[in-house]
């Protein structure tokens, strides 16, 4: 990455991405401006501080779940020397809950398929609608599901409503963080074709052991700041505009009462 005409960036948006865009930017030299309305960093997977009572706890922005397939994030928290070996903990895929219970039964593709068809809770239009899905998608080489919802594509392959409500929502929750009703279905065919078809440990389930603040978002702002770069929290950037003096970009932010941030060319 090489700076490009001396100028510097702006990121809206401290989630993961986009603090490991601007760690990128400011480790190529180039002066970087991290915007975030949140009064934390981390995006979907901050982690914010509640007082109560006289005492501090810290709270995650809802339970998160990684899963082994996400070998490119896992991969960035390393390269990043971030603890994602001590703060994340490895389980086997086994969903369990009062009305299902899904776990692998044995190593590989044929160890997931017994641990579905050994699964406990699932009748025969539950068992007979995952076929369906897995053959459809299949058909389709687990492409073609942009601009669907996946709630759309569950309706579409038929899953019964025993296993929307106590499999798919859960599991599309846990792993994207979204409803199926807003979740893309691409993606979440993504997630499903690299987790339960990737490798041995694709379906593995990481869970943080530390708040999510810690594994990558506290370190990695405390590290920018280190670096240089300028971060606004709590700051809402509300317009851009190009002023024709020095073709600099100029952000309309509001934190608290209006403001302007001025970006100018570096």
């Amino acid at each position: 990455m090489t700076q490009v005409g001396g100028r510097g960036v702006a990121i809206v948006g401290a989630g993961w991405a986009g603090l490991v865009a601007a760690h990128d930017l400011v480790t190529a030299g180039l002066p970087v401006h991290l915007f975030e309305m949140a009064p934390q960093a981390g995006g979907r997977a901050r982690t914010a501080t509640l007082r109560l009572a006289g005492r501090e706890l810290l709270l995650d922005n809802g339970q998160h779940l990684l899963i082994g397939a996400y070998v490119r994030t896992l991969a960035r928290l390393t390269r990043l020397g971030l603890p994602a070996g001590q703060g994340l903990a490895r389980l086997p895929l086994q969903f369990e809950s009062t009305a299902l219970g899904l776990r692998r039964r044995g190593p590989g593709r044929a160890g997931l398929l017994t641990g579905m068809l050994l699964a406990r809770g699932l009748g025969m239009a539950d068992r007979l609608a995952l076929a369906r899905l897995g053959l459809v998608l299949a058909r389709a080489r687990w492409q073609g599901q942009q601009g669907r919802t996946l709630a759309d594509l569950l309706h579409r392959t038929g899953q019964t409503e025993h296993l929307v409500r106590t499999f798919w929502r859960p599991f599309c929750l846990a792993a994207m963080n979204t409803l199926p009703e807003q979740a893309c279905a691409q993606t979440f065919v993504n997630v499903l074709h690299d987790s339960l078809l990737g490798g041995a440990d694709g379906s593995d389930f990481l869970v943080p052991r530390v708040p999510m603040g810690a594994l990558l978002a506290d370190p990695l702002l405390a590290r920018l700041r280190r670096d240089g770069a300028r971060v606004s929290l709590k700051t809402r950037s509300a317009a851009w505009t190009k002023p024709t003096a020095n073709g600099g970009c100029r952000a309309r932010a509001s934190p608290c009462s209006k403001c302007w941030a001025s970006l100018r060319r570096w």
